[in-house]
């Protein structure tokens, strides 16, 4: 809320505003978006999709045992079932997780304030 509280900044349009002020309350806007972009990337969910990945593993292997166990099949089978149900599982929360925590980074990074460009004596007034 605070970065897009910033962001609608309205110095650019008050008439009693100096270009100075203007000038101001965009670089607070660039370094608020910034400690957000920084916070969200230290709280982003490793902790959080591990908890979440476990519960669902849990959940779903037990279903699947007691699936196979109220067939009334053998032990063993029941045993399999489980250990092949856990490594399967095991495989796609992770394979799902991995994808998940990439393209969350892809979309904080994408979110970071750009870094001003520098002029040159050759091209004044332009950027790089």
């Amino acid at each position: 809320m605070m970065q897009r509280s910033e962001e609608r900044g309205t110095y650019d349009v008050d008439a009693d505003a100096t270009p100075q002020m203007a000038a101001d309350e965009h670089l607070h806007s660039e370094v608020v978006r910034a400690l957000a972009a920084r916070s969200r990337a230290r709280f982003s969910g490793r902790a959080r999709a591990m908890v979440f990945g476990i519960n669902d593993g849990l959940v779903s292997n037990l279903a699947l045992v007691a699936g196979i166990a109220g067939t009334g099949v053998p032990v063993s089978i029941v045993l399999v079932t489980g250990l092949t149900g856990l490594v399967a599982g095991a495989l796609s929360m992770g394979a799902g997780e991995f994808i998940s925590i990439t393209s969350q980074r892809e979309l904080l990074e994408s979110s970071l304030p750009q870094p001003r460009c520098e002029t040159t004596s050759a091209h004044v007034g332009s950027c790089c």
